[in-house]
């Protein structure tokens, strides 16, 4: 796939640390490889590089002409897929299994904060009031996952530590260990009515866009929490805030939102039973060492003329 990768460039398009990029640079003396972490700093190589990490704009994808390999450190590809000027020829990579464990800590962290009331005891501090409110255990507490890859699974195995019982849906009708009852897509209704806890854990595809709106929140258990560490763009938030304010559903707490950031006007910074974070779940430490290494193993595959892993299949959107 790659012979004679000696004058072939690599643009890393993030901000790391000399000896991560050195790391990347170990992977073989082949490869010239340049990182920055501004686009705009960037510019002049772009166009000759055969391989780029990192996020790059829909204009400067545009310009790359000589790209054969682009590699996301994030696990969700949506985004790009989107821009036009994805070239069908171009591999695209990403970095699936790097994020697991944070994001799923994100998700167990939102189901504690919203069992536990501490947006409303949040609320109580800073206006200096002690107030006693009951709370609700998660032990024995049911929680349905939409979506049972790398990081649903994750969650799973999160959650039957606490006592958890798991019921998952996936598109493929795979066995898989881990869930109490495993569901094929379109029984959406039946995981709805069931879980004390939905959490949303899917791709964002054609099919699954919106595919959270009034109808799916009347489904849900009365007193029932919505968590969405996935994409803004599965859930429908008009619906989801008319669900919050009319009580449809106990609370809910979104990691990602339909614009991000909300316009200063959004009704989600006003809903005293929503926890909102921006977009962070993913962003640990750990879990961008993680997505260095499979961009570091994929580079030794792409000189070797091997598979690569966790190929996007452009069609599905995964």
């Amino acid at each position: 796939m790659a012979e004679g990768m000696r004058s072939r460039k690599v643009l890393v398009l993030s901000k790391i640390t000399k000896k991560q990029l050195e790391g990347i640079r170990s992977v073989s003396s082949k490869l010239k490889v340049v990182a920055f972490e501004k686009e705009s700093e960037a510019s002049r190589h772009i166009s000759d590089s055969e391989v780029i990490a990192g996020w790059i704009s829909e204009e400067a994808l545009g310009k790359a002409l000589k790209l054969k390999w682009i590699h996301t450190f994030s696990t969700g590809v949506d985004s790009i897929l989107h821009y036009r000027t994805m070239r069908e020829d171009v591999i695209l990579t990403c970095s699936k299994g790097a994020h697991s464990t944070p994001v799923a800590e994100h998700a167990l962290m939102f189901m504690l904060m919203l069992a536990k009331h501490m947006p409303l005891y949040s609320k109580c501090q800073n206006q200096r009031r002690w107030k006693w409110l009951h709370t609700s255990e998660l032990r024995g507490k049911t929680v349905g996952i939409v979506g049972f890859g790398h990081i649903g699974k994750e969650i799973a195995r999160q959650a039957r530590c606490l006592g958890m019982r798991v019921i998952a849906m996936r598109r493929t009708r795979l066995v898989e260990p881990g869930a109490d009852i495993l569901l094929p897509s379109g029984n959406l209704n039946a995981l709805l009515s069931e879980s004390d806890f939905v959490v949303v854990a899917a791709p964002l595809t054609r099919k699954t866009e919106g595919m959270f709106g009034e109808k799916e929140f009347r489904a849900m258990k009365r007193g029932a929490y919505f968590i969405n560490i996935a994409r803004g763009g599965l859930v429908q938030e008009e619906a989801l805030v008319k669900a919050l304010r009319r009580g449809w559903i106990g609370g809910a707490a979104l990691d990602v939102t339909e614009n991000e950031p909300p316009p200063p006007k959004s009704e989600l910074y006003e809903l005293e039973n929503l926890v909102l974070t921006p977009h962070v779940s993913g962003g640990s430490r750990e879990a961008f060492e993680r997505s260095l290494g499979i961009f570091r193993e994929n580079l030794r595959r792409y000189i070797a003329g091997e598979t690569l892993l966790n190929v996007v299949d452009k069609k599905e959107c995964y």
